[in-house]
């Protein structure tokens, strides 16, 4: 699950009436990730952005999860080796620790543009403001239509950690529906399962947008793409620590 700490949310673009890149239309579509299971019991953060990166081509090495956690946390011993890519086998705590998507804590690392559905919100620091802002039904269409995956996240109602989820796909067969898959488990049971290991599941865009099992919708990020090469912005360095060009949010995932 995320910890609400302060931590980076970005500084790419605001919302300002939940706009996409582009407006690529379509009746239903599934995008080809290739699921991975949360290596850390805190890593749904690492393995939702592992997913999204490898398919928007980042190379497996720097995209697998113990590197994504030595690079965001700034620690090493969470891979076996510090040439493999491999989480070591009981994941140490000091690199199992909850945070945002790597391409939102780490730019420097991570080259990716990106939107969030809390954006415009005034006064970022008050995430209580941010409580279920899911994207609306249109424009997750248009994302997954135009080939870019969405990074959800959800959280019990007021907590300061919250999980991270990646919705692959959507169909109006039967309804508005989302197909999620879930960095932590794979289909449980009773649900309209998807995919070789089931690890992909149908759910309705209004169990989406309210959220189930107890937790709410809370952000989501959105407009996922890589940054053409020369478009890293430096990052800026203050009291000896480095600091990103980013806003300020109170936040984390897993």
């Amino acid at each position: 699950m995320f910890r609400l700490g302060r931590n980076v949310v970005m500084g790419v673009a605001a919302l300002a009436a939940a706009p996409a890149f582009g407006r690529e239309a379509c009746q239903e579509r599934t995008l080809s990730l290739r699921y991975t299971p949360q290596a850390g019991s805190h890593w749904c953060w690492a393995a939702g952005s592992q997913m999204v990166m490898e398919m928007l081509g980042v190379e497996p090495n720097r995209a697998c999860q113990c590197r994504q956690a030595e690079q965001v946390l700034g620690v090493t011993g969470c891979c076996v080796t510090s040439s493999a890519c491999v989480p070591a086998g009981d994941v140490p705590a000091h690199c199992d620790e909850p945070r945002w998507p790597a391409f939102v804590e780490r730019p420097d690392r991570y080259s990716f543009d990106y939107r969030t559905t809390c954006d415009a919100l005034p006064g970022r620091q008050d995430d209580e403001a941010c409580e279920a802002r899911p994207l609306g039904w249109r424009e997750l269409t248009v994302e997954i239509c135009g080939g870019r995956p969405v990074l959800a996240s959800f959280r019990s109602r007021g907590s300061t950690r919250g999980h991270l989820i990646v919705v692959k796909g959507f169909s109006t067969h039967y309804g508005r529906r989302v197909l999620v898959m879930d960095p932590k488990s794979l289909c449980p049971p009773g649900r309209d399962c998807e995919g070789e290991l089931d690890e992909g599941y149908w759910i309705s865009y209004d169990e989406y947008a309210a959220g189930w099992g107890g937790l709410v919708h809370w952000v989501d990020f959105y407009g996922i793409r890589r940054k053409p090469a020369g478009r890293v912005r430096p990052t800026r360095h203050k009291r000896g620590r480095r600091r990103q060009e980013a806003r300020v949010w109170l936040g984390h995932v897993c």
